[in-house]
């Protein structure tokens, strides 16, 4: 067996059977093992994928952390591949993550493709977001060109090899709700391990509707904050300055609103053009490529929705860093 990929799910029919079936279908000839781990769905997703050639568990809902970590204690192979549930794999992504799992590397991340699965706004919004904040702003053209090391991209897929993963404990089965079990094991595994991302592999994924990215955003932003001493990625320092213009853009444009039918005057109205202009420049490149994936309309559904989940993001991270004072004190 080469390598084994572990895939928890809790009420993913829309998606299970997509993602298996990708797997399936890839181009990778080498043998390997599917085991699903049911976290106590109470829909469809068990029922449609019983006539599949995989291995299924099930167990009461524990969280994700604990479907991983019992798919992992039933693996027959050296390699854990863990694959979300909402993630559809491209004809070469599991041969390319072989390929490059080696001998001295511990880890390996990919990351999602621009097009996402579904195709709302909110979800060409959340692709084309996840691209440029966790991807494009952060590396130059030759970083680009190669592995990058000491650095987790987000692409719902990862490889570890299998001792280290025992040896560092597998994820925190407490952690639920935002699902933070992942960065806790990160915080772990950037200290004195092999860790390298690919940018050049792929997958595409299926991104929640506006309410449910917005509670994720807030949720996990703020439990992440207590981790960034000891887990530090590059997104986490240099998509500030970015995050909190946005926020002040929004928040100056009400005060200014406010102070005009209150007091009239247009004191802030300036200030929140200049603050404007310069989270503008910040985000170019991400507006003049929704323009040429899509079109003017929506580029300015894109301004909004960021300038909006930017202002969600930096608030969650404001109370997060009161959470860590509280915390530490």
């Amino acid at each position: 067996m080469k390598i084994s990929i572990i895939i928890p799910f809790y009420n993913s029919e829309k998606t299970i059977r997509k993602c298996i079936l990708s797997i399936l279908n890839s181009n990778f000839n080498e043998k390997f093992e599917i085991i699903v781990i049911d976290d106590g769905s109470t829909d469809k997703s068990l029922e449609i994928i019983n006539d599949l050639n995989i291995k299924i568990l099930s167990q009461k809902n524990k969280g994700a952390g604990a479907a991983r970590n019992r798919g992992a204690k039933k693996t027959q192979s050296n390699l854990l591949l863990f694959v979300d549930s909402d993630v559809i794999f491209y004809k070469n992504t599991l041969k390319q993550i072989y390929k490059s799992m080696t001998d001295d590397i511990d880890y390996i991340s990919v990351r999602y493709s621009k097009t996402p699965m579904n195709h709302k706004w909110i979800n060409k919004y959340k692709a084309l977001a996840d691209y440029f904040y966790l991807y494009d702003f952060l590396f130059s053209k030759s970083q680009k060109k190669n592995p990058i090391k000491n650095v987790i991209l987000s692409g719902g897929v990862e490889c570890y090899n299998k001792n280290v993963f025992f040896e560092l404990g597998g994820f925190d089965e407490q952690i639920k709700g935002a699902s933070i079990e992942r960065e806790k094991l990160f915080s772990k595994l950037t200290k004195n391990h092999k860790i390298v991302a690919y940018g050049n592999i792929k997958t595409k994924h299926y991104f929640p509707n506006f309410y449910n990215l917005t509670k994720n955003y807030f949720l996990r932003t703020r439990k992440v904050i207590s981790l960034i001493g000891s887990y530090s990625q590059p997104y986490y320092k240099k998509n500030i300055i970015r995050l909190l213009l946005g926020a002040l853009t929004v928040i100056l444009f009400f005060a200014s609103i406010f102070l005009n039918l209150i007091y009239k005057t247009n004191i802030l109205i300036k200030l929140t053009y200049i603050v404007f202009i310069f989270y503008l420049i910040l985000h170019y490149k991400m507006f003049i490529e929704s323009i040429k994936k899509y079109n003017f309309f929506f580029m300015f559904y894109m301004i909004l929705m960021n300038l909006f989940f930017c202002t969600v993001i930096s608030f969650a991270g404001f109370l997060g860093f009161i959470d860590l004072l509280v915390k530490n004190d």
